[in-house]
């Protein structure tokens, strides 16, 4: 409130200590109502199915009842189930579910989240991001893959791969291709984009990983090494010149082939490379062979998936 002084002015009249600490004591009651009022609402949609969960969702978001910003400390609430293994359109949390449903006004409130400074609301985040696979989201999640934390980029790439369908995925891939390329950007960064080529089975990456055998980070050219054996299910060494002429020759050959010919492999160990990359192509974890099969098990196997990917002629 304000007064007249003596010369017309007005100047600002503190008020009393006690009424002051009434109207802080009032805001503390008022925000604590609140956050039981959410609290109260994300326990009683938990009982719900997701449908029916979305539709009240969207119901609350449109009467304005229910403030996004109200979710961010509560943020991510509940796990019902590890983001580690959730499928796409599976409960993580209610609190991630009613992200979901808001839909385009939740992609503020994502991207705040996704740079959280607690590494659970960052992959529980990713999950929603991935959900909804929208480009303005793309920016925060491929930060998150160059993240120091080893669950966060997991949890990024996992979000990324939720794109593959979408036009921008070549955009994502190249991201890190050039990244991982780039000799003047900073290690960790170079690594992080190689092991999200390797987590998103980049097959066109294959030529840059070639090349990055002889890159003078001997730690990045490792690095490539392995994703050249993850990404062909073969093994011609860590010098570029073992690997052209393979190159040269199956460059152009669609990534099963590569791995087919892994699996009559002499050694074990990409035998066992090239099967367990299949199985995942195909979506048949039942098709990985122990590690007690030997080459006439792989042979059998080779001949199965020549037979599931050309025909019964093949």
């Amino acid at each position: 409130m304000g007064s007249k002084d003596k010369a017309g002015g007005y100047h600002v009249v503190d008020a009393p200590p006690d009424v002051v600490s009434e109207r802080r004591r009032s805001g503390v009651r008022q925000r604590n109502e609140l956050r039981r009022e959410v609290v109260a609402a994300l326990r009683e949609l938990a009982e719900l199915d997701r449908a029916t969960r979305f539709d009240r969702a969207r119901t609350l978001a449109a009467s304005g009842l229910f403030p996004l910003d109200d979710l961010v400390p509560l943020f991510p609430g509940e796990i019902l189930k590890d983001p580690r293994i959730a499928r796409r359109g599976e409960t993580v949390s209610v609190a991630a579910d009613l992200l979901v449903a808001h839909g385009e006004r939740a992609y503020p409130i994502v991207t705040q989240l996704l740079s959280s400074g607690d590494r659970e609301v960052r992959v529980v985040a990713a999950s929603v991001a991935g959900e909804l696979a929208d480009r303005a989201l793309l920016e925060p999640l491929i930060r998150l893959a160059l993240h120091p934390c080893v669950a966060s980029r997991a949890a990024a790439h996992r979000a990324l791969s939720c794109f593959r369908a979408s036009a921008i995925f070549d955009e994502i891939l190249r991201a890190f291709r050039e990244t991982a390329a780039d000799r003047s950007a900073h290690r960790p960064w170079r690594l992080s984009s190689l092991e999200a080529i390797m987590s998103l089975r980049d097959a066109a990456a294959v030529s840059t990983l070639v090349e990055l055998l002889g890159d003078r980070d001997r730690r990045v050219a490792r690095t490539a090494h392995t994703g050249l054996r993850l990404l062909t299910g073969h093994d011609f060494g860590n010098l570029r010149v073992s690997w052209q002429g393979w190159l040269s020759s199956n460059q152009l050959k669609p990534r099963y082939e590569w791995l087919l010919e892994g699996l009559s492999d002499r050694r074990a160990a990409i035998r066992r490379t090239a099967s367990e990359e299949l199985a995942q192509v195909v979506d048949r974890p039942d098709l990985v062979l122990d590690a007690s099969a030997d080459e006439e098990q792989y042979l059998r196997l080779q001949r199965y998936y020549r037979t599931f990917f050309r025909g019964p002629s093949a």
